[in-house]
């Protein structure tokens, strides 16, 4: 409550006859007093305090106000008034029949009634008003503290650009206490480069009238004389009439920011340097998404993508439905990811596809990355393609060699046996014109022949190469080749196109053992279009070309192709898929060593879906 005296020094008189007709029709407080005790309050007043008409006729003003503002407020101040004709402003809090208070904004006048002094109290509701004051009084408390307390440099400048308050962030960093601060001068806490710059910002900003000037950079200096880079945000305050009210200023502490920005930056290198230099590809996979969320150089080079196609694809678009165990590849994966999620670290073997189809066979090792809100796992991929490949010709090594123990002794064995058998078998045809007889010497004079060269054969893969290498013309060797097997029962009805680099550079090789690979790659050929129907030609093409490293020669025939299955077991001793008695399964195992030892190699076209093409490899002669 707040009393206030009227801007005059005597209220005027009022004659009070027709107080009451018009008080009645008026939507304000209006309340008449003999002495102390109350004559009259209009309907509207009775509304506002929620009572019924006459309840406040006889009762004392003071039973009106709350119980604290009885001895200071007009209930106290009223009696006086109707002696020495004074006038009352006051802002006084009244009690509502529910026990709210409601503040009313009262003038108390003295009229002359009946011929009797009498107050004349009129007033307005201001409570709304008094509500919104009493929290705007409540909010700038709470922001004060708030700025006080915030953990930002925040500074409140007077329209001079004395300092007007600071926050407690701001002390700390800066080193002052909070007296040495408020009401100095702004300006002598930067350096003079600095306070120029912003001079000059702040008369741009008037000039264009604008009220905030952004990340503005300066340097201040602290109490010890240390300087400290900051970056300033200032906001001008401006009253109802756009006069200048100050400024709230909110700085960055730069210094600290570059310092842990470079500390970040160099140990992010760090780290990068040592994924991206990594002899493994890594990856790191967003469980959720299902794909890569960042790839080392690596990476890129396992699969033949750049890291930006990489880093919207996951570890399933890299691999076939089922891996090389039958396990399906989805279901691996997802047990392997559980592990981890779980706490371990599994190891595991994983075949993958790169983008060009080729399969890579990976050693994986998966591990949990610390993401918040996120699971995130590295996946780090080393390709043991060679590893496996080295295996594999160890294994087909110690096949070879014992394939060979074994096929001395069975050489020794029945070599001579068998040449006994053949000779003894060809002296009877000559000695005999019987038909069957003959027909019946002639067939074990032929199996005799096919097991010898069986035998021969299998001693052929464990026979170390001994014979003298030169510079061989490849096109001429496959032609004498195919010359040679021309005429063979198998060869009758095919085509043969011929699709040879006359420029062909030579190649340093055993031109014989040359020559038996051509010839088992041919007869190969025939055998798979044998089984073709009449209706559709059997044609074997075969092509030579060159690279500045290597030398090429592909056999491609048109027959019924070889099936995934076989296509694993294809240069593996004693394996075919020719009908009984038609196939030792040596042909292709042999000609594969035969390259092998000449630094080349002997492999199955897998682009190749009519039919089948084999295309042999050698290095290119360095006097070509």
């Amino acid at each position: 409550m707040s009393c206030e005296p009227p801007h005059s020094s005597a209220a005027p008189a009022v004659h009070g006859a027709s107080i009451v007709p018009l008080a009645e029709s008026l939507s304000f407080f209006i309340a008449l007093l003999q002495g102390d005790e109350i004559t009259y309050v209009n309907p509207a007043g009775c509304a506002l305090l929620g009572r019924p008409n006459g309840y406040f006729v006889g009762r004392r003003l003071r039973e009106l106000v709350y119980d604290e503002t009885r001895e200071t407020g007009i209930a106290r101040a009223q009696p006086r008034m109707v002696v020495c004709g004074q006038c009352l402003r006051a802002t006084e809090r009244f009690l509502h029949a529910d026990g709210r208070a409601i503040w009313i904004d009262c003038s108390v006048d003295v009229i002359e009634l009946e011929g009797r002094p009498t107050n004349l109290v009129t007033g307005y509701d201001i409570t709304a008003k008094k509500k919104a004051e009493e929290e705007l009084q409540r909010s700038e408390e709470r922001f004060r503290n708030l700025c006080r307390q915030a953990p930002v440099m925040l500074m409140s400048f007077d329209p001079d650009g004395r300092i007007r308050d600071v926050s407690d962030f701001w002390l700390q960093t800066m080193g002052y206490e909070r007296r040495e601060v408020i009401g100095t001068d702004g300006w002598c806490f930067i350096e003079s480069d600095s306070a120029e710059r912003l001079r000059q910002a702040i008369a741009q900003n008037q000039l264009r009238n604008e009220m905030v000037i952004k990340n503005f950079p300066l340097r201040a200096l602290r109490r010890d004389g240390s300087p400290i880079d900051l970056l300033a945000t200032s906001v001008a305050e401006l009253d109802d009439q756009g006069a200048s009210r100050g400024a709230i200023c909110v700085q960055i502490n730069l210094t600290d920011l570059q310092r842990a920005e470079a500390a970040l930056r160099e140990s992010e290198e760090r780290y990068r340097a040592l994924v991206e230099h990594a002899p493994e590809a890594i990856m790191v996979v967003d469980v959720d998404l299902g794909r890569f969320v960042d790839a080392n150089a690596h990476a890129e080079k396992l699969f033949g993508l750049p890291r930006e196609r990489l880093l919207t694809m996951g570890p399933l678009d890299f691999c076939s439905e089922s891996q090389a165990s039958g396990r399906d590849s989805s279901d691996l994966l997802g047990e392997e990811q559980r592990k981890v999620l779980e706490g371990e670290t599994p190891v595991f073997d994983f075949t993958l596809v790169d983008a060009h189809g080729r399969e890579v066979h990976c050693e994986t090792r998966l591990s949990r990355l610390p993401a918040a809100g996120r699971r995130l796992i590295r996946m780090t991929t080393t390709d043991i393609s060679e590893l496996k490949m080295l295996q594999e010709k160890v294994r087909r090594a110690d096949k070879l060699a014992a394939v060979g123990a074994l096929a001395a002794g069975v050489a020794h064995e029945i070599g001579n046996p068998l040449m006994a058998l053949s000779m003894a078998a060809q002296s009877l045809e000559r000695r005999t014109e019987e038909e069957y007889t003959q027909k019946k010497l002639a067939l074990i004079r032929e199996h005799s022949e096919r097991i010898s060269r069986i035998v021969r054969q299998m001693s052929e893969l464990a026979r170390p190469q001994s014979a003298r290498r030169e510079a061989c013309d490849l096109n001429r060797i496959v032609r004498r080749a195919v010359d040679m097997v021309r005429y063979d029962e198998r060869a009758k009805s095919a085509a043969i196109h011929y699709e040879l680099d006359p420029e062909l550079p030579c190649v340093i090789a055993v031109e014989d053992e040359l020559t038996q690979v051509c010839i088992n790659l041919a007869l190969n050929a025939f055998d798979a279009m044998a089984s073709n129907p009449p209706s559709k030609e059997r044609r074997l093409t075969i092509r030579s070309a060159s690279t500045p490293q290597r030398v090429t020669l592909s056999f491609r025939d048109n027959g019924h192709g070889i099936s995934a299955a076989v296509r694993k077991k294809l240069f593996e001793p004693f394996f075919t898929t020719k009908e009984a008695g038609r196939g030792s399964g040596l042909g292709l195992s042999v000609s594969y060593r035969i390259l092998e030892e000449h630094a080349g190699a002997l492999r199955l076209d897998e682009s190749v879906t009519d039919g089948a093409a084999f295309v042999l490899e050698l290095p290119r002669s360095a006097a070509s």
